[in-house]
């Protein structure tokens, strides 16, 4: 488990750049455009933006969850195949609010506690910020987790050239 909420991994594939964007493309519903007939609403595992080489995604989900992450992708050529570089971080409002209250309550246990003016408060202040924030690292990692299974599956639905 890492300490922010981050993530980065690079895969190599045996398939050109062309083929793996025709992957996502195929497997994303575009923000702001309904699902096209050509795509088979069971093989869309994401939402999000795609460009020609790089890609801005989200894992397509019917319940909210607080801790998914946003995948930022991007592809080059190699002259086997093509690297992908995927960057999973949290939504910038969940950053906002995980940061704000850590600090909140991190800072003002420590104020507490050292100026002695309720040091038992202060630590149990220190103690659910500190707390807060591993949980938070666990959820996110577990989203990830989810997020990187479908990725893969989606990426093993072509066969590789031999």
């Amino acid at each position: 488990m890492h300490l922010r909420p981050h993530y980065s991994e690079t895969i190599v594939l045996a398939y050109a750049v062309d083929e793996v964007m025709r992957l996502f493309s195929e497997a994303t519903e575009r923000q702001k455009e309904p699902i096209l007939e050509d795509k088979d609403v069971d093989k869309v595992y994401f939402n999000g933006k795609i460009n020609p080489t790089n890609f801005l995604i989200s894992r397509k989900i019917q319940n909210p969850e607080n801790f998914l992450p946003l995948i930022k992708g991007r592809v080059e050529p190699t002259s086997h195949g093509a690297i992908l570089f995927l960057e999973y971080r949290l939504f910038f409002s969940t950053r906002l609010f995980l940061g704000f209250w850590t600090l909140l309550t991190v800072l003002g246990g420590s104020l507490l506690f050292f100026l002695k003016l309720n040091p038992e408060m202060g630590l149990y202040l220190i103690s659910f910020g500190i707390l807060q924030y591993l949980l938070c690292m666990f959820f996110f990692q577990r989203q990830v987790d989810k997020t990187r299974d479908l990725i893969y599956k989606l990426l093993q639905t072509k066969k590789m050239p031999l």
